[in-house]
């Protein structure tokens, strides 16, 4: 037997289709809301995240040019050293030749070795 199809029976058919299209789209509107308020959280908590981490790094920058400046201080030191080493060497060498050789140096006594 052949079912006659009539206006009503499409305009339920019809009807039926959209009532399972509405509770479909329901169903993923909710689906996405729920995934776009985690997806929320997680920018939230990233968020904070790189604040904690900006807040980290400054302290770090801080901690580094302190560290940097007693280096600064230290390499200035040394290298002052070194340059008065420098400039007594040729004179505290001299000194020990004139004493090996002639027994006396003519070295002032004023000046440092």
């Amino acid at each position: 037997m052949i079912k006659k199809i009539t206006f009503e029976t499409l305009s339920r058919q019809i009807e039926k289709i959209g009532t399972k299209m509405d509770k479909g789209f329901a169903s993923v509107e909710a689906g996405m809301e729920k995934r776009f308020s985690v997806v929320a959280e997680d920018i939230a908590d990233v968020k904070n995240d790189v604040a904690d981490v900006k807040e980290s790094v400054q302290k770090v920058d801080e901690r580094l040019s302190a560290v940097e400046n007693k280096v600064s201080g230290i390499y200035n030191v040394l290298t002052e050293d070194a340059r008065k080493a420098r400039e007594l060497a040729i004179p505290r060498r001299v000194h020990e030749l004139e004493e090996k050789v002639f027994k006396v140096s003519r070295h002032p006594k004023h000046l440092a070795l």
